[in-house]
C-alpha cells in the first residue's frame, strides 16, 4: 500500500522509454535513450505537425528559392501531400494447432492544409489495404478485415482551428498519440478516432519549464483490421449501448530531465482508466545516458458495468531503468497486476514497457520482468542498419501457465540512391507456456515508402 499511494502522489504522465510498442512499432531503434519520444510528447508532435513544414524540398523552400514568397497566400506553400506505401507479410503458428497468414499491400494518402491565415487547419488521410495472400482458413492477422477481404477507410478527416498560439481546438476524425489511446501503427491501418478536444502547451509557466494538457471527447473509433467507426463501448466489448469516451489530463516538467503528468478516461456504464507516470533522465558522463521510469494504471467498471456483468477494480505497476553508451541501449522492466481483473487496452497499444511484440503480461495477478538490448550499427559503416531483442517472462497469473517471450527485430532504413525513403523490417517473436506448455511463433516482414509529394 505505501507503494501504491506513492506512486498516486508522486507521478503520472507521459511514458519515456517504458513507451514499449507504443514507440518501437513506429520507429527503428534509437542511438540512446534520450532519442526515444514520449507519448504526451509525440502527441505535441502530432499538433506541431501541421504548423511547420521543414523538409527541404517543400513547396515553401522552393518558393523562397524563386523569390515567389509573398506572391500567394502563405497557406498554399505550406500545405502536405505525403505517399505512403505499404506491404506487409504476417505469418503466425497458433496454440490451437491454427495458423493465421496474410499478405497485403496498401498505402496511405496524408493530405493537410497547413496553417490558413494562423487560424485553421484542415487535413484527410485515405488508407487502403489489398489482400495479396489470404487463405481463409487461417484469418486473425489484422492485416485485412475479418474473412480475409481487402478494404479502403477515409481515416482522417479533420479540422483545427487555433485559439492562441499553442493551444488549439481539434475536430472530427484524427490520430491521437496517448497512453492507452493512440494509433498503435503495428498492421496496414493505424487506429484513428472521431474526436473533439483542446489541447495546448507551455513553454514556460511559474517555477516549470513547460507543461501541457488535452481534454476532449472520444464518440467512436476505427481499429487496425476494420473500415468502420464504432462507439467506445462497442470497441472494449459492450454489444447494445452507444457510450463514448471523455478525457482529461495533463504534463508539468519541474525541470528538462523530470517530468510528471496523468491522464483520465471515462466511458460511462463500460470502464474508467487513470493512468499516471513519471520520468527522470540522467547523465552521469558524456557517453552515458540513463533514464528511469515509472507508471501507475488504475482501471474499474462504472455505472450498470456492461464490460463484464459486475464490478471490478485492478491496477497495475510497471518501472523501467534504461542506460545507453555508444550506440548500445540495455533495459530491464519489472511490472505487477493486481488479481481482480486483466488490465485492458481496447484503444491503442498499451504504454507499460513490458507491452512487446505479442504480449503486454497484464493478465490477472501476473508479475513479469523483461531484458531488452538494442544497437545501432553506424558505427561499423553500417549507415542505416539497427535492431533490438526483448526476453520477457510472466508469472503467477491468476488460473494460467507461466509465459515467456522472445523477440528479435532488424530494421534498414536506407538512406540514399533510388531506394531512399524506403524501411525494411523483419521481426520473429516466440511465446512459451513453460513447463512444457502451448506456444505461438511469430514472423513478420514489412517494408515501407514514405514519398513527400508537396
Amino acid at each position: 500500500m505505501v507503494l501504491v499511494c506513492g506512486v498516486y502522489v508522486v507521478f503520472p504522465g507521459s511514458p519515456a522509454f517504458g513507451a514499449g510498442e507504443q514507440f518501437f512499432s513506429n520507429h527503428p531503434a534509437p542511438k540512446s535513450v534520450n532519442e526515444i519520444s514520449q507519448p504526451w510528447e509525440a502527441d505535441v508532435q502530432e499538433i506541431e505537425r501541421i504548423k511547420s513544414r521543414k523538409k527541404a524540398d517543400s513547396v515553401y523552400k522552393i518558393w523562397e528559392q524563386e523569390g515567389m514568397v509573398g506572391r500567394f497566400p502563405d497557406w498554399l506553400a505550406h500545405q502536405h501531400l505525403d505517399f505512403k506505401a505499404r506491404t506487409y507479410y504476417f505469418w503466425q503458428d497458433n496454440r490451437a494447432d491454427t495458423k493465421s497468414e496474410a499478405w497485403a499491400l496498401g498505402n496511405w494518402l496524408d493530405y493537410d492544409t497547413g496553417w490558413l491565415f494562423d487560424r485553421v487547419a484542415l487535413g484527410v488521410s485515405l488508407y487502403t489495404s489489398k489482400k495479396l495472400v489470404g487463405p481463409e482458413n487461417r484469418d486473425g492477422t489484422e492485416l485485412l478485415l475479418p474473412g480475409q477481404k481487402s478494404f479502403a477507410v477515409l481515416g482522417e478527416a479533420y479540422g483545427r482551428l487555433q485559439i492562441a498560439p499553442g493551444h488549439d481546438i481539434s475536430l472530427f476524425r484524427q490520430i491521437y498519440e496517448l497512453p492507452y489511446l493512440n494509433r498503435n501503427d503495428s498492421r496496414m491501418a493505424p487506429f484513428t478516432f472521431e474526436g473533439y478536444s483542446l489541447q495546448g502547451h507551455w513553454e514556460t509557466l511559474p517555477a516549470f519549464p513547460g507543461g501541457k494538457y488535452r481534454v476532449g471527447y472520444v464518440p467512436q473509433i476505427k481499429v487496425q483490421e476494420s473500415n468502420r467507426f464504432v462507439n467506445m463501448a462497442k470497441a472494449a466489448g459492450v454489444e447494445g449501448p452507444n457510450r463514448g469516451l471523455w478525457m482529461g489530463g495533463g504534463q508539468l516538467r519541474p525541470t528538462k530531465d523530470l517530468n510528471i503528468g496523468a491522464i483520465n478516461y471515462y466511458v460511462p456504464d463500460t470502464l474508467n482508466i487513470l493512468y499516471g507516470e513519471g520520468n527522470a533522465m540522467f547523465r552521469p558522463t558524456r557517453e552515458v545516458e540513463v533514464s528511469a521510469h515509472l507508471q501507475f494504471t488504475h482501471q474499474s467498471s462504472v455505472g450498470d458495468d456492461l464490460l463484464t456483468g459486475s464490478d471490478f477494480d485492478t491496477l497495475q505497476v510497471a518501472g523501467e531503468l534504461a542506460g545507453s553508451y555508444d550506440n548500445v541501449i540495455l533495459r530491464v522492466a519489472l511490472s505487477t497486476t493486481s488479481r481482480d481483473e486483466e488490465i485492458r487496452s481496447p484503444y491503442g497499444a498499451a504504454p507499460t514497457p513490458l507491452n512487446i511484440m505479442i504480449k503486454d503480461f497484464g493478465r490477472a495477478g501476473e508479475d513479469a520482468w523483461l531484458v531488452g538490448l538494442s544497437y545501432n550499427f553506424e558505427y561499423f559503416g553500417l549507415e542505416g542498419l539497427s535492431g533490438f531483442v526483448n526476453y520477457g517472462q510472466g508469472y503467477g497469473a491468476r488460473g494460467l501457465p507461466n509465459e515467456e517471450e522472445f523477440d528479435i527485430t532488424l530494421d534498414y532504413q536506407f538512406k540514399s540512391g533510388a531506394l531512399h525513403h524506403w524501411w525494411l523490417r523483419v521481426r520473429n517473436g516466440f511465446v512459451n507456456e513453460m513447463n512444457g506448455g502451448n506456444s505461438i511463433n511469430n514472423f513478420r516482414i514489412i517494408l515501407n515508402y514514405d514519398l513527400p509529394i508537396i
